[in-house]
């Protein structure tokens, strides 16, 4: 799974500092749960329905990548909480959720889900809190951005979490499509091996 995690050559550059950190933070899902700072807990990061799970950190953004037992439980896990879980209410320093338009933006995955967590006006220019998600089959991709796991304490705009949202929807679309191309490929061979046995 771990192939599914954004390559660090392919992050889109920040608009307004330079690159991202330059090598990312693989984290133990099962161990490195973060907290509302960025900072690993020492708790497990699995959620409810999870049979395995990959992250990675680069400064203030984390991509998360679950695969569920099934496409039908990945979908239900989604429709019961379409922005991820990463914040409860309780634990919520940013302000409300906002959900944001995706009307522009063209995915591969099913049901995109964007949300903003802050208060005031120009949330699309200055979120303290991003959080995407979508569904691929069994998998859900969830992309956040926070200005607490941030050095420089950042707020980005919708355009620039997007620019990294579309570059690992991408990136996750076509490292699937390569696994079925690779599956099929494979079942064909081994029929075709099969056909051809003297009995």
């Amino acid at each position: 799974m771990d192939d599914l995690l954004l390559p660090v050559e392919q992050l889109p550059t920040k608009s307004a500092n330079g690159a991202w950190k330059a090598s990312p933070e693989d984290l133990n899902p099962e161990t490195d749960s973060l907290d509302l700072d960025g900072k690993p807990q020492g708790k497990s990061a699995l959620f409810f329905g999870d049979e395995e799970a990959r992250l990675r950190k680069w400064d203030g953004l984390v991509q998360r990548v679950h695969r569920l037992a099934s496409p039908s439980s990945a979908e239900a896990e989604q429709r019961d909480a379409p922005y991820g879980r990463i914040l409860v209410d309780e634990e919520n320093p940013y302000g409300p959720i906002v959900p944001m338009s995706l009307s522009t933006v063209s995915l591969h995955g099913d049901s995109p889900a964007l949300m903003c967590a802050g208060e005031g006006e120009n949330l699309e220019r200055q979120c303290p809190f991003w959080q995407f998600r979508e569904r691929f089959g069994a998998y859900l991709v969830d992309i956040d951005y926070s200005r607490n796991y941030d050095p420089q304490r950042r707020l980005i705009p919708k355009d620039e979490f997007l620019a990294v949202v579309r570059a690992i929807d991408h990136h996750v679309s076509e490292v699937l499509k390569d696994r079925a191309v690779r599956s099929a490929t494979s079942a064909s061979t081994i029929r075709m091996a099969g056909s051809t046995a003297v009995p």
